[in-house]
């Protein structure tokens, strides 16, 4: 393993030097460009790689950070991971992840977090009862530790990283009513979710912007469940007067209501339309392809480490409250066309 007085040696300086350098505190000591530079390229090709174990007892700051995530069985929950670890890549800190799918779990995760002294942690998908997100951070705020949400109770933390989940449901009603759809109902998802909460305002403020009512009985929940939501939408397509489009919060609801209508004998898109959100491969899959709302999951993960990261220079845990609210995209494919004349 090559270590600083290697580097030392086949240059002919000192280890302080080297040190210096490779820590960026050259400047500091009149260590000229030139150098520096001479150390960078002799460090790269000879393969040095810093102990960060050692550094982190030297200087008593870890380089680990947390990431407890309730998405892992979800495709987007991956996205969202995988821009986590990029956000990483530019950085000295390493990511150590946590499974977590209730709020027990979540409590000994935030334990193992401390005992491993991680500099601060990311929650994704997340959602404690009111009185356990107290207890959590209480916890947090007791070692001082940084936390940054995603898809989280909005009161879990005052730094946040989201999609635009309510510009999602307007870009996909507005696509419905330029189509002239009039009669377009919802279907959401888990009640306790912040993307299913904010998806759902936003499908009714959308309603609003564009001129539209929210006709009877069009608000139905199919909880993120294949049964629940086929039986939604039957509940819907039953109705006196049936919708021309349905707007699922998820792709995956949205594929099951396709299926439903296709059993009752009606055509997408001909009969009705369909809309999902995440733009997952099923997507593409369907039959037919569906229009869904995008939304950049690799980016809300890069975000949300790069304002954790950013929180770690803050001094005794006076972190400012900050939400970043990323961009939504609608895909258009073939499962949305005009509205019916009959």
């Amino acid at each position: 393993m090559i270590k600083l007085i290697d580097i030392a040696k086949q240059l002919s300086l000192s280890r302080v030097t080297v040190s210096a350098v490779l820590n960026d505190r050259y400047k500091s000591l009149g260590i000229s460009q030139t150098t520096a530079d001479r150390v960078n390229k002799a460090a790269k090709e000879m393969g040095y790689r810093r102990n960060e174990m050692a550094m982190s007892i030297k200087t008593q700051k870890s380089f680990l950070v947390g990431c407890m995530t309730g998405a892992l069985n979800f495709e987007w929950g991956g996205r969202v991971l995988q821009g986590a670890l990029l956000g990483l890549q530019d950085s000295s800190y390493s990511l150590k992840v946590e499974s977590v799918q209730s709020t027990t779990e979540g409590e000994a995760a935030i334990q193992r977090f401390v005992g491993a002294r991680v500099a601060g942690i990311f929650a994704c998908n997340i959602n404690p009862t009111m009185d356990d997100s107290a207890k959590l951070k209480s916890e947090l705020a007791r070692y001082k530790m940084p936390l940054v949400c995603n898809n989280c109770r909005s009161d879990l933390s005052t730094l946040q990283v989201e999609a635009d989940h309510k510009e999602g449901s307007l870009l996909a009603i507005e696509h419905l009513a330029k189509l002239g759809h009039k009669d377009i109902a919802y279907i959401g998802g888990d009640t306790s979710s912040n993307s299913s909460v904010l998806r759902k305002e936003g499908f009714i403020e959308a309603l609003g912007k564009c001129g539209l009512s929210l006709g009877p009985n069009y608000l139905e929940t199919g909880q993120w469940d294949f049964d629940k939501t086929e039986a939604a939408a039957n509940r819907l397509l039953k109705e006196r007067k049936p919708p021309t489009a349905i707007l699922c919060a998820n792709d995956e609801m949205a594929v099951v209501t396709i299926r439903t209508v296709q059993r009752l004998g009606l055509r997408v898109p001909q009969d009705i339309s369909i809309i999902g959100f995440s733009n997952e491969r099923l997507s593409e899959l369907s039959n037919p392809p569906l229009t869904t709302v995008a939304q950049p999951e690799i980016e809300v993960g890069k975000q949300s480490i790069q304002l954790l990261i950013e929180q770690f220079n803050v001094k005794d845990g006076a972190f400012k409250p900050e939400t970043r609210i990323l961009p939504s995209e609608l895909i258009i494919r073939e499962s949305t066309g005009p509205v019916p004349k009959d």
